[in-house]
């Protein structure tokens, strides 16, 4: 059986507290199977490992479904964060710290 890649995400570094996901995608075909939310978990997973305690992101507003989801696994509206974009949503979730962990 062939292997290929349905999804992804990344974080990249805003601050020593704070990463923004970037490059969040699932292929058309696997959208609405859990695809996502997987990736959101590996990602909150991730962060919490390297020491961040909160994670952001942005979404345009014709995606209804992303931002939903976003709002479904606990992210939160907040201003505009990077870039001059007339026409984004921004979110941020809180993390829980787990001491002992450092990047």
């Amino acid at each position: 059986m062939e292997s290929i890649p349905v999804g992804c995400g990344a974080l990249r570094p805003l601050d020593d507290s704070t990463v923004e996901v970037k490059r969040m995608y699932t292929r058309a075909n696997y959208r609405r199977k859990g695809v996502a939310q997987a990736i959101l978990s590996e990602i909150d997973r991730l962060a919490i490992e390297f020491g961040y305690s909160s994670i952001k992101l942005q979404t345009g507003p014709k995606q209804p479904e992303a931002a939903a989801l976003y709002e479904r696994v606990g992210y939160y509206r907040i201003p505009i964060f990077s870039g001059n974009w007339d026409l984004v949503l921004a979110y941020q979730k809180d993390l829980v710290h787990v001491p002992g962990k450092t990047r």
